[in-house]
């Protein structure tokens, strides 16, 4: 109620309040403080609320169940991905905007503190409390205001992400492909450098490996070297002491021995020569009688037949000097080192059905060789097809480029050489001898295979197609040879350097049989031989005619 002057009179209000004097101390202070840790208080429950909300869409949109056989839509995956980048940036932009809300409210809450503090204490005296009271009401709604129109925002801004577009492009750096090639890059990037470390590790450990070995054997060289020492050290105190004239006498007869034994090592040195020499070429007289004893078995006569050994005493020039011939090419291919690996190396034949295996393998295994023949048994019919394998042999052996037969029998003619061959590399230049004449290999036949086959001997023929390699010296033939059976289809190796192989003469070479399609099936015959063996064998062959005449 209105209090009352002495007089009777009712004082007005206002009167009545200043009369009253200033509030207690304290009020409009404590009031401030209330609506500041209420504001932090409200923020505080609100960012607990969004995360615990954004905690349940991680967990509903991450464990989603979907069936194992369902399909894997690799674009509905990057577009969930980006919504979820994009909700969780707008989300982070909305909580810095409230947290700098709270902070200019915080601030302006602190400023009208510091204010009415000193406002408070300057109208004290005055009784300006009632202003301060409007102004914090004034501040109290602006804040709220900022609330409204801070949630307002925030549900707009919710509902537009959670509006799904229709099609939405995504940026280059989150498609498929750029995805991929950002995983192989990271990867390829992960694997050098492991390997670069692996490589590394590899490479210290046998480096310490090495370093280790070194020193193990320095150590085990310089332990034996000082045991060599000691021990020579010990045999020379331990040794008696020789006068002059003893040392002298010593010395001379160390001398003798080793000029003895020099002398006696050259003297087996040129004896065994010899007999290699006498071993591998015989006399002409031996020739003659195992040439006599030959056809006096197979004609039914007596060798001591005055006639016959008439007519062969007249073959002793010719055998001599082609005999000659042959052991001065036999003394240069001893020259070559490779000439040993030659006469080591053995024959080749088929064994198993086709497999190519040295002789002695096949014996040893108990099987017989394959048989090597034509595959007709007309004698018309074979030199007919000899002759188109004889331009196909030729094409094989002699120019780089294949080219047509008959350009090629003009190029390179019978008995001609051709420089560079294709057939080997290594070859200095191949030679064509020519088809085989009829009279010679109907001779053949019939002396060689007609009294066990008959009418079939024809088929055995297997040189009628021929052709020869001249190579410098016996280590490119055989590298030549090697190279000859790695590219062509070859069914037969005769090596008549081989002890097994000798010939009568002494002529040494190896004699390989092919496969040629002209289109039928051929077997043809190509020679590899040293180029001393060549001319020594281009040389005996007037006088060989002479004989064979």
């Amino acid at each position: 109620p209105p209090r009352q002057a002495p007089n009777g009179v009712a004082v007005p209000a206002r009167v009545a309040e200043e009369d009253a004097g200033p509030p207690a101390r304290g009020l409009e202070p404590d009031r401030l403080y209330q609506d500041l840790f209420a504001g932090q208080a409200r923020h505080k429950q609100r960012q607990r609320a969004m995360e615990a909300k954004d905690g349940d869409e991680i967990e509903r949109t991450r464990f989603k169940k979907r069936s194992l056989s369902a399909p894997v839509d690799t674009m509905l995956s990057v577009r969930r991905l980006h919504d979820f980048a994009a909700r969780r940036d707008a989300k982070i932009q909305q909580m810095r905007a409230e947290a700098a809300v709270e902070e200019m409210a915080e601030c302006d809450i602190r400023v009208g503190l510091s204010e009415a503090s000193q406002e408070l204490m300057k109208n004290r005296k005055h009784g300006g409390h009632l202003a301060l009271y409007k102004e914090a009401a004034l501040r109290q709604m602006k804040r709220d205001k900022a609330r409204e129109e801070a949630d307002k925002a925030e549900l707009e801004q919710l509902q537009q992400l959670q509006r799904k577009p229709a099609k939405m492009k995504l940026p280059d750096d989150l498609s498929v492909e750029a995805i991929r090639e950002k995983v192989q890059n990271r990867t390829k990037d992960w694997v050098e450098k492991n390997m670069r470390a692996w490589e590394k590790a590899e490479k210290n450990k046998q480096e310490q490996k090495e370093r280790r070995e070194a020193a193990e054997k320095q150590a085990f060289q310089d332990a034996r070297d000082a045991v060599s020492k000691l021990t020579r050290n010990i045999r020379a105190q331990a040794r008696p002491k020789l006068h002059k004239w003893q040392k002298d006498q010593k010395e001379r007869m160390q001398t003798a021995e080793k000029e003895a034994q020099l002398a006696q090592e050259k003297q087996e040195a040129k004896e065994a020569k010899k007999e290699v020499v006498a071993g591998s070429f015989e006399s002409a007289e031996h020739v003659l009688h195992v040439l006599n004893s030959a056809v006096a078995k197979r004609c039914m006569s007596l060798p001591e037949d005055a006639q016959v050994m008439g007519r062969l005493n007249t073959l002793m020039g010719p055998i001599s000097e082609v005999l000659e011939e042959y052991r001065y090419a036999n003394e240069c291919s001893l020259k070559n080192v490779g000439r040993c690996a030659l006469e080591k190396m053995e024959s080749c034949s088929l064994f198993r059905g086709g497999v190519l295996m040295e002789d002695w393998e096949g014996w040893h295994a108990c099987v017989e060789p394959d048989q090597v023949q034509q595959l007709s048994d007309d004698f018309d019919e074979l030199m007919a097809c000899a002759a188109d394998a004889q331009g196909t042999l030729l094409s094989l052996m002699g120019p780089t480029a294949r080219c047509n037969p008959k350009s090629l029998q003009r190029r390179w003619p019978v008995q001609a050489k051709y420089v560079q061959p294709r057939g080997s590399a290594l070859a200095d230049f191949a030679y064509n001898p020519g088809v085989k004449e009829v009279g010679a290999a109907a001779a053949k036949a019939r002396v060689l295979y007609g009294p066990s086959e008959g009418q079939r001997c024809y088929r055995h023929l297997t040189d009628l197609a021929r052709c020869s390699l001249v190579f410098p010296d016996a280590t490119a033939l055989r590298e030549g040879l090697w190279h000859f059976i790695d590219r062509f289809e070859v069914v037969d190796v005769r090596n008549y350097y081989h002890t097994s192989w000798q010939t009568l003469l002494g002529l040494k070479y190896v004699e390989v049989l092919i496969v040629v399609e002209t289109p039928e099936v051929h077997v043809c015959e190509v020679r590899l031989e040293e180029a001393c063996f060549f001319d020594a064998r281009m040389e005996a062959e007037p006088r060989m005619a002479h004989v064979v005449g």
